[in-house]
């Protein structure tokens, strides 16, 4: 008895102190010309199991808030996912971190707050609220949106003969920094075995005006689900932006992609269709980044984004409709793919295009997270320097029969001659260029608009891995250079 007693207190020793006295270091450098202040994923991984509810984590000696986000156990019993905090950096500086498990932590206010309303769930950050539909008949994905001080709007559903079988809910509202729903619907395997699926997830993160929507799903052909945007308030005019052309001189088309005022009637020509929504660039006139309905005072729209989230982005843009109700309506097509995009809503001043552009900065050109988690962007020995981050919804930055073709000859001839030198810029753009968030490069069931296009744009990160010769990563970057060269062929 006393020896299957001490086993006992054995067992359960060990069981505590794996989920304690666990510290990870990690120092963060913001490399780009720009002053951040944004949540982001901590680049450390625990090796034993913790109490996600029990970490001390400081930032330059003083505690800050974090949240865990679980991917496998539960909240306190983790074995694997993502510790969050909201970083603040002023351009060129490093925070420390240190995180310790085991820990009692301090409690600091919840920046987004959530509460259950009926079969909806209400997420707020005191700029904007949204109700997240839970699955099922009554709603879509996104139930409604409200705006501060100004009347909730908006309504959603989804359109199929499937019926969900099995419905999960999951929500992160155990910390203080964002809340997450993610819905998913299973229906009926298809005739192959197949099974179909809709799978969203609505997150609401401090200080915005604008919703991420992440989609994943496998329906029937012909599915989709509906956004009336123009339900419960009456918007007096539609705003789009994004690859347009306007006529030129002598006949000469030239890019605009300014914003853009559309009045709320049918278009003839696309039997209702205003626009169609796509992260990435094209010369499509009927395509867009961005749409919306907006009155005198306010605006609800979608804003498309990271392309390389998306797969089969052509079947999954996202309609923008206008009927002769007048109805402003979104539609996300749910066949096959994935889609990640913005709902935007709030007062009118956020429709202005350097607002948006400032959005798609943060949120996909180069988020915090992104330049800490997927770039490289240290160099033993050099100092922090500027980034190369070109907007990538400018036709004159991302266009390959633009600028960029003379820019593409130039980095050959410099890489031949050896006069090309590597640097902080160099290293960020060669990753830039590369990024499918920039061009997917025939990823995810994504050819570039044309072929000889992706050839021209493609020169300049080949170059450019030529300059890499002294980094420490610099074998991975020529099997990166060297895959993109033989995609290109493949395709080409």
């Amino acid at each position: 008895m006393r020896n299957s007693l001490t086993f006992g207190l054995v067992l359960c020793f060990c069981a505590v102190s794996a989920m304690q006295g666990q510290t990870r270091t990690c120092t963060l450098t913001h490399h780009g010309n720009w002053d951040a202040k944004e949540l982001l994923r901590l680049p450390v991984r625990m090796s034993k199991v913790y109490d996600g509810t029990k970490l001390l984590v400081k930032a330059d000696g003083r505690e800050v808030p974090y949240q865990v986000e679980v991917l496998s156990g539960t909240l306190r019993a983790v074995s694997s996912g993502y510790i969050w905090v909201y970083a603040s950096l002023k351009a060129g500086s490093s925070i420390t971190y240190t995180v310790t498990t085991g820990a009692k932590p301090k409690k600091f206010r919840p920046k987004v707050v959530s509460r259950k309303q009926g079969d909806v769930w209400m997420l707020n950050n005191g700029l904007v609220s949204i109700g997240v539909g839970t699955g099922g008949d009554s709603h879509g994905p996104v139930a409604w949106i409200r705006p501060a001080g100004l009347v909730q709007r908006g309504s959603s559903r989804r359109i199929t003969d499937l019926k969900a079988r099995k419905i999960t809910v999951s929500i992160s509202d155990t910390g203080p920094l964002f809340r997450k729903v993610r819905v998913r619907e299973q229906f009926d395997p298809d005739s192959e075995g197949k099974i179909r699926f809709a799978d969203c997830s609505v997150t609401l993160v401090p200080d915005v005006n604008h919703v991420l929507i992440e989609e994943n799903h496998r329906m029937n052909p012909g599915d989709c689900w509906q956004f009336n945007a123009s339900a419960d308030w009456t918007p007096k005019k539609a705003l789009t932006c994004g690859w347009y052309s306007a006529k030129g001189r002598f006949g000469i088309s030239l890019p605009n992609t300014k914003m853009r005022s559309l009045q709320l009637k049918p278009n003839t020509r696309l039997g209702g269709t205003a626009a169609f929504l796509q992260p990435s660039w094209t010369k499509n006139p009927d395509v867009s980044w961005f749409f919306g309905a907006a009155d005198d005072s306010s605006v609800l729209g979608s804003l498309a984004i990271r392309a390389g989230k998306w797969d089969r982005p052509v079947e999954n843009r996202i309609e923008c409709r206008i009927s002769t109700s007048p109805d402003v309506t979104l539609s996300m097509p749910t066949h096959r793919g994935r889609r990640q995009w913005l709902l935007v809503c709030g007062p009118i001043e956020i429709a202005q295009r350097d607002h948006l552009s400032d959005v798609v900065f943060q949120t996909a050109v180069a988020p915090l997270d992104k330049l800490q988690n997927e770039y490289v962007l240290a160099w033993p020995g050099m100092e922090p320097g500027e980034l190369f981050t070109p907007h990538y919804y400018e036709d004159s930055r991302v266009n390959p029969a633009g600028p960029q073709l003379r820019i593409g000859n130039g980095f050959i001839r410099q890489a031949l001659s050896g006069q090309l030198k590597g640097g902080r810029r160099v290293l960020s753009g060669f990753q830039v260029y590369l990024d499918p968030d920039f061009m997917p490069w025939y990823g995810n069931h994504c050819p570039p608009p044309k072929p000889y296009l992706a050839t021209m744009m493609l020169r300049i990160p080949i170059s450019q891995c030529a300059a890499l010769k002294k980094h420490p990563k610099f074998k991975t970057f020529t099997a990166m250079a060297a895959s993109a060269f033989r995609r290109d062929l493949y395709h080409s």
